[in-house]
This record gives structure tokens, sequence and C-alpha cells, in this order.
């Protein structure tokens, strides 16, 4: 695909913590005022995944040994992480449940937001939304900070990635979202969406990507190294999914 040039710097060059928190906020301003043309997106053939959705793509995923595994190969899971996360059936179940108590509205997600935005001296431009659908806003969250590859680049990301940043950038994107709920609950429901966004893209690659793809090979990678990121979430999805949820 080719289209014009956009202009600006890639915002994950930008180091510049108040550059993040202008571009997270207006993509939860943006992301509210999509929640007025759900029917829109859905005639221009935006897919809808809700909450109910994702719990019943649990089992179906989770009984795939080859495409977990990759048949044994590298990248794939694990035996002991394929019982792991086998093992966590019920709590991701459950906290689909419980995030759906939150009075947060499901609209347009971009699942690669962190290095698809430009910063340009007027705003900021969000592109490439191959991966988006109508499903919970907080997904995208897990994929904002992200984790150095092995043998990746070093200098690919230079936003910061300290705890206390994380959270001054994680308030800056839930700001705008009290207008549904007090932050404290907000950032309760941050929690529970961490590992379900993982697991949320990976049925999205599972269900959708690899299947239709003509190069599939590359992309059924992708499913073991989200689902590892479910994983990376084990201890805070069992304490949040049993807590029980109430308002503050």
């Amino acid at each position: 695909m080719l289209m014009a040039d956009i202009g600006g710097t890639p915002l994950h060059r930008v180091p510049d913590v108040t550059r993040w928190e202008g571009a997270l906020r207006l993509y939860a301003e943006t992301q509210i005022e999509l929640t007025g043309s759900l029917a829109e997106l859905d005639a221009v053939g935006c897919p809808r995944r809700t909450l109910d959705a994702l719990t019943n793509e649990i089992d179906p995923l989770l009984a795939d040994t080859d495409a977990l595994t990759l048949a044994g190969a590298e990248p794939g899971l694990s035996g002991a992480e394929m019982t792991r996360l086998r093992g966590l059936a019920p709590l991701l179940k459950a906290g689909c449940r419980a995030l759906a108590d939150y009075r947060v509205p499901q609209t347009l997600t971009h699942g690669d937001v962190a290095v698809d935005i430009m910063a340009r001296a007027d705003g900021y431009v969000f592109f490439d939304w191959t991966y988006s659908s109508l499903a919970h806003p907080f997904y995208d969250l897990e994929f904002v900070f992200p984790e150095p590859v092995p043998g990746g680049p070093t200098d690919f990301y230079a936003m910061p990635t300290a705890p206390d940043t994380r959270a001054q950038l994680t308030d800056a994107y839930l700001t705008p979202w009290t207008v549904y709920e007090p932050m404290a609950r907000l950032r309760q429901a941050v929690d529970l969406a961490r590992p379900l966004g993982a697991l949320h893209y990976a049925v999205t690659f599972h269900r959708y990507v690899v299947p239709g793809a003509e190069d599939a090979a590359v992309w059924r990678p992708s499913v073991p190294s989200l689902l590892r990121g479910v994983l990376k979430h084990e201890a805070g999805l069992s304490a949040t999914a049993r807590a029980p949820n109430r308002v503050c």
C-alpha cells in the first residue's frame, strides 16, 4: 500500500513524555467520540469483537496445540507454558466477566498503536489500522509500553518506560475516560484488560490473520508470542479476577 507522506516523526522515537501524554489523551478522546459511530463502523465492515465473543474463543484457542506450540518449533510455547496457560482459562473467562462490569463502552481499537503514531508540529496522526476492531478500548494499553526484543534494535523505542512514567502515561490516557468511571475504577479495569488485550490479539491472529494470509508461516509465531503476554500477567490476573468488583 502506498499513501501520501504523513510527515512528522514516529512517536516511538520521541523520548518527550509530554508528547506521549498528548498523543494518548487524544487517542482516548478519539475513541470516546467514536462510541457514537459504532453503527457506521459496523457498516463499513469493522469487526465487532465483544468480551462475550472473547470468552467463547478461549477454549478453541487453547485446544489448538499445534498453533500454540508451532508443532514443537521455536518460538512455540513449551509444554510447561501450555499447562500454565490452560490452567488460566477459568480466570481469563472470569476476567472477561469482571471487565464487562465496568461502564467503559466498546469502541474502535487499533492493535499496534505504539508504533503507528506520527508526531507533527500540529498534532498527531494515527495510521495503519490493520488489526482494528470494535472491542474494549483498554486492550491497546498492553502494547503501548514495549519490552526489548532479544536481538532487536536497541534504539527502536525511544519512549520512556520507567514504572513511574508508565503510570503517568496510563493516567494521561485514562483521564478522558473518567466521564464513565472514577480513576480508581479505571485503573482496576486496566489491570484486567492487560492480559485480556494480549489474549484478544492472539485470537485475532489465530482466527483471522493466519488463516487468511498467503504468507501464513510469517504470522503463526505471533500467536504463541501474544500468549506469552498473557502468562506475563498470570499473578495479577489471579488477584484481579478473584477480587470483588466494587463501585468506588
